[in-house]
């Protein structure tokens, strides 16, 4: 498959490789091209497979430029392929959904995140996290070229799923947004396998000021928290003295340096929660979250080198340094 939209000929690209199936049916997400398309091509996209149109509800993300086409299970043949059809463009390509059933965990908390070319920096991170509780990682590899897969075969099966996931964006957009639609299948494939699914990127190390030891899925088992959609919470960023460090995992003995200002949010999304997600805009904020205060939890956020540098009024601390430890 041509994970690239061609500039001459799709309009629209489907992400049928990792179809979510959920109570019966299977989802499939897309991107249009924002230039060529607006939300209306809905309305004319026909979906076939071995020529024969399929029933289908296509849904449109308002304020991206995503969307998502459901079918019913039973309608589908997964060693058929499908086509979308649009009379500018046809997209035809398999459908294979994304098998997640190894992580059935009640309780568990996991993480998704997207990737590219993190081989020299990701040991620690895994191992950070794995430490502070959390029950596996789901890494959506965009296309690295620094041998990621084996450095990660030291994991097991049960600490770490790796998705091949070399998508490319349309023209005149960017990471971001093939990172969305990783997100919304990693969050759709996991619901009701797992507690929560925290959005978190691979320069950034969740802290618990309060909790010693420190352990996340005892801190969001609260049951406050359970009435929420999501957990949000704060972050710091974090640089090194340096402005052209080279880094081998060792990211937290280094960036120690922090201005002390509030700067993003991330979330923790219920996977109980009896309202679905269909659709996230980001992973910063969501309609009924829970937004804690940095006394309770926060990130650090790496910003190193000459990204964020370092000045005499930052602060150092060793928080993270010493829950690595």
């Amino acid at each position: 498959m041509d994970h690239k939209p061609s500039t001459e000929y799709d309009d629209i690209f489907l992400f049928s490789e990792y179809a979510v199936e959920q109570n019966g049916s299977i989802a499939i997400y897309g991107q249009y091209d924002p230039h060529k398309l607006d939300r209306s091509f809905a309305n004319h996209l026909e979906l076939l497979q071995e020529e024969k149109p399929i029933a289908c509800k296509i849904e449109c993300f308002k304020k991206r430029n995503d969307f998502r086409i459901s079918i019913k299970k039973v309608a589908l043949s997964f060693t058929e392929p499908i086509t979308a059809r649009l009379k500018t463009t046809q997209n035809t390509t398999s459908i294979k959904p994304l098998q997640l059933s190894h992580l059935v965990k009640p309780n568990a908390v996991t993480i998704v995140t997207m990737v590219k070319n993190y081989a020299h920096r990701i040991v620690e991170w895994i191992d950070y996290h794995i430490t502070l509780g959390f029950s596996h990682v789901v890494i959506f590899d965009n296309g690295s070229t620094d041998g990621l897969e084996e450095v990660l075969n030291k994991y097991s099966r049960d600490q770490i799923t790796l998705i091949p996931f070399p998508y490319t964006p349309f023209p005149n957009r960017c990471f971001a947004d093939t990172q969305r639609i990783a997100h919304n299948i990693g969050v759709n494939a996991l619901k009701k396998r797992c507690a929560w699914v925290c959005l978190l990127d691979a320069d950034e190390f969740v802290y618990l000021p309060k909790m010693k030891p420190m352990n996340i899925e005892r801190f969001l088992s609260h049951p406050l928290y359970r009435y929420f959609k999501a957990i949000c919470m704060p972050s710091i960023l974090l640089t090194n003295k340096a402005v052209d460090e080279t880094f081998n995992n060792n990211l937290l003995d280094r960036c120690r340096y922090t201005d002390n200002k509030p700067k993003y949010t991330k979330l923790f999304l219920n996977q109980r929660s009896p309202s679905s997600i269909p659709f996230l805009k980001n992973p910063h904020r969501i309609r009924g979250q829970l937004k804690l205060g940095r006394r309770k939890i926060y990130h650090g956020h790496i910003w190193a080198n000459k990204r964020m540098q370092y000045d005499t009024q930052m602060i150092e601390i060793h928080d993270f340094i010493e829950t690595k430890k």
